[in-house]
């Protein structure tokens, strides 16, 4: 019996199957590839992998700029760790309150105006930039945008005789968080190293 390609390529099954496998191959390589895999979840709201990473990278390499040399690298790494993932879930709770609070456009207009004075101010870029040494984009999103809703949130909070701390540890106290990290488990106080 001869085996013809012409034959083997008009079963609809085999066509099927190898442009199934070939899609889940292509999912997969693109979810690995950008991240897209979650590490934790906080109330069922995910978060992903390149996160994770970013947040990650940002806090050793803050650490490491301005630790003493005592420390070393793995024991920077690790704690970089359980304070970037710790930060992502804090950043999760107040979105959901904020979001729950306000429209998402006058939560964008009060973010915007809490960061307009800095983007303003030439010299505080500066020494921001300087001080934090990144890139602009990344300290807008990872450090001025986090900070004016922590502010937002905690001026709101301070209304109702509360503050963003107290609030902060009742809140984490009630959260349902699940941390697919090895190594990180997740306790009513935060994050620990395991």
């Amino acid at each position: 019996m001869k085996f013809e390609l012409s034959e083997f390529l008009k079963n609809k099954k085999v066509i099927g199957l190898a442009l199934g496998l070939g899609g889940i191959l292509i999912v997969f390589l693109i979810v690995f590839t950008f991240g897209l895999w979650p590490v934790a979840f906080v109330n069922g709201a995910p978060i992903f992998a390149f996160q994770y990473q970013k947040a990650t990278d940002l806090a050793f390499n803050y650490f490491a700029n301005y630790s003493s040399n005592d420390q070393s690298k793995e024991k920077l790494k690790e704690g970089s760790r359980a304070i970037a993932l710790e930060g992502l879930i804090d950043e999760i709770l107040i979105d959901k309150k904020l979001k729950s609070e306000m429209k998402k456009s006058e939560l964008e207009e009060k973010i915007e105006n809490h960061i307009k004075p800095f983007l303003d101010d030439q010299e505080a870029r500066r020494l921001l930039s300087k001080l934090i040494r990144l890139p602009e984009k990344d300290i807008i999103r990872y450090f001025l945008r986090i900070q004016a809703k922590n502010q937002i949130l905690d001026s709101r909070l301070r209304l109702e005789k509360k503050d963003l701390i107290s609030w902060l540890i009742e809140e984490r106290k009630k959260a349902k968080v699940i941390i697919l990290v090895p190594g990180i488990k997740w306790t009513e106080e935060g994050v620990k190293l395991i």
